[in-house]
């Protein structure tokens, strides 16, 4: 895992099939609960598309932008795609729990880099279609941890078992207000066009 510079720290793990995973930040171990690495950004298409490609294993929904977070995968797609970076990288990645998700995001929102549903005299200004995976706002939308996109965009899989899977953080389509750390819907793990993920690295 090589650390890259800048303002906010980054990691990532080399693939076997050539180029790299996705950008991880480290957080730290708290509350009993061990250290892990999470993705910066919500999957994208193109991150999507490369897994693919290579495993010639699925087949990409149509109509996606690039830059996009994926839409309209399965929960079991997303484990798929997981389980190919595991065996490109020999490190482990997974879905993050509930309470790996809830520590990531934290508690403060950038509504000027949130992507919910925004009103004016009636109409919707913001909130109705999905922003880059890897941009958010003018200040790029970094939360405190420098991750992105937790709240709005895509909500997110997140679970402690396979019978317990919620969509976190609210999305498109949703009001402001309803996309918080509080937004935790139970999801049937069936593909839709709010629905997305980011990945857990299991740290040693």
């Amino acid at each position: 895992m090589a650390k890259l510079a800048g303002t906010r720290g980054y990691c990532l793990d080399a693939l076997d099939v050539g180029g790299s995973g996705p950008q991880l930040v480290v957080i730290a171990a708290a509350g009993g609960q061990a250290m892990f690495a999470i993705a910066r950004n919500e999957t994208s298409v193109s991150e999507y598309a490369k897994f693919c490609t290579a495993a010639n294993a699925c087949a990409l929904p149509a109509g996606l932008k690039p830059e996009n977070p994926v839409t309209n995968v399965s929960l079991q797609d997303a484990k798929n795609y997981a389980g190919w970076l595991s065996r490109n990288t020999g490190k482990t990645y997974r879905l993050p729990t509930e309470a790996e998700w809830l520590r990531a995001a934290g508690t403060e929102k950038d509504v000027n880099s949130t992507n919910c549903v925004v009103m004016n005299a009636g109409k919707v200004m913001r909130g109705n279609e999905l922003s880059p995976a890897n941009q958010s706002g003018s200040n790029g939308g970094l939360n405190a941890q420098g991750l992105r996109h937790f709240f709005g965009n895509v909500q997110e899989w997140a679970g402690s078992d396979d019978a317990h899977w919620k969509a976190m953080g609210g999305a498109i389509g949703d009001l402001m207000d309803d996309c918080s750390e509080k937004s935790a819907k139970q999801h049937d793990g069936k593909p839709d066009r709010k629905t997305g993920f980011r990945l857990v690295r299991q740290m040693p």
